[in-house]
Order: C-alpha cells, then sequence, then structure tokens
C-alpha cells in the first residue's frame, strides 16, 4: 500500500484539484437525487467555503486523493451545545471513490484531532451531513461523534444530522442525545420543508418571536 501523505496547505492551495476531488466524491450523493454542493461546486465556491478556515490535504504518490476544511469558531453563550469554548466546525471533507479502502478518511481524521487537541480551549468538533447518506452517516458514527441535532439548509433538498465530537468539554450522556434529537426531529420537520424553506408553522413561530 502507498504511503499517505497528510499536510495543510496555506499558501499555494490548490484549488481547482481540490474541486475536482469534491466533485467525484460526492458524485455517487448527486446520482442519488441528494443536492450536495460539493457534487457540482465550482472552484469559486471551493475557495469561498475555505475562507477563513484551514484546509488539510491527503496525497498519495504526489496525487491529491483527499481534503477536509476546518473553522475554528468562538465560544457560544447561549447555544445547547458549543458552551464550552471554541470548537472546529468540519466542511468539504471528501476522499476519491477508488481509494477509500486506503484509510486515507481516518488518516485526515487522525491529524485534525491530533492538532486541535493541543489547544485547550477548543470543547468540541462540529460536522453535519444529509440523513439519507447512509455510508456518511454511519462513518461519522463510528469515529465517535455524536448526533446531537436536526437540521434543515437553505439550498438542499435533505434534512441533516449535525455531529459532535468532544475534544476538551464534556461529552454528552448518549441518552441525552438521543432525547434532544427526537425532539429537534420533530421541531425541524414540522417548523421546516427538507429545501430549508419555512412551513406555516415556521414563518409564524418566527411572527411570535418578533413580538
Amino acid at each position: 500500500m502507498s504511503k499517505i501523505k497528510i499536510y495543510e496547505e496555506k499558501e499555494n492551495i490548490p484549488y481547482e484539484e481540490i474541486t475536482k476531488v469534491l466533485n467525484l466524491a460526492y458524485k455517487e450523493l448527486l446520482d442519488q437525487s441528494l443536492s450536495y454542493a460539493a457534487a457540482t461546486q465550482t472552484v469559486e465556491r471551493t475557495k469561498a467555503r475555505m475562507k477563513d478556515g484551514v484546509c488539510m490535504i491527503a496525497e498519495i504518490d504526489g496525487k491529491i486523493v483527499g481534503t477536509l476544511t476546518y473553522h475554528v469558531h468562538e465560544k457560544k453563550e447561549n447555544s445547547k451545545w458549543y458552551i464550552d469554548g471554541k470548537y472546529i466546525v468540519l466542511t468539504q471533507l471528501a476522499v476519491l471513490p477508488e481509494y477509500r479502502e486506503q484509510n486515507v478518511y481516518l488518516c485526515l481524521a487522525s491529524n485534525l484531532l491530533r492538532k486541535v487537541r493541543k489547544d485547550k480551549e477548543i470543547a468540541c468538533l462540529i460536522a453535519d451531513t444529509s440523513v439519507e447518506a447512509e455510508r456518511l452517516v454511519k462513518g461519522y458514527v463510528s469515529s465517535g461523534m455524536q448526533i446531537v441535532d436536526y437540521v434543515s439548509w437553505p439550498g438542499t433538498n435533505y434534512y441533516s444530522y449535525v455531529f459532535c465530537k468532544t475534544i476538551n468539554g464534556k461529552k454528552f450522556q448518549d441518552e441525552y442525545c438521543e432525547k434532544r434529537l427526537k425532539i429537534a426531529k420533530l421541531k425541524c420537520k414540522l417548523k421546516y420543508k427538507k429545501n430549508g424553506q419555512k412551513r406555516v408553522l415556521g414563518k409564524i413561530v418566527t411572527v411570535i418571536k418578533r413580538i
């Protein structure tokens, strides 16, 4: 098996190559009629999604085979999940389909965790994906991430799970997460459609909050 090289690139980010990896990696989900931005995004969109973030790249024999982007966010005061400190949001995680059996995902995740654990102010790592993307959901859960929320993002055609992995903060009890997830799922489906648009109930709630 060829050696996997993992590194962060800040100055000379190969946006075109990374965009190709993202497009190819998410094509299977597009073929399942899931409107993932990464499946069709342009180079400019890749740059925009990386803004103020850090790009991590996986190479095998000089070829880019995987990538991820992460952003560091400050502590949120009025949040049920991000109260312990700064948190990391993981986006644009992708590995070329033909390299998925070569532990590229594991190497990317391990390197990311090794780095962020050095910052004791970082409480947790956050990611999200479609509830219908079974392979990705299974991968996040098997890596030790807890499903903590159920949301609907504008521009998609699916509901999403939000995942959380404790870094230096407190780990939530599984039973607590399961209860909160059931409530979040019910509230989300009552208030929002799959594409992020508000249902009638969601619009009413928004108006009430403004009064």
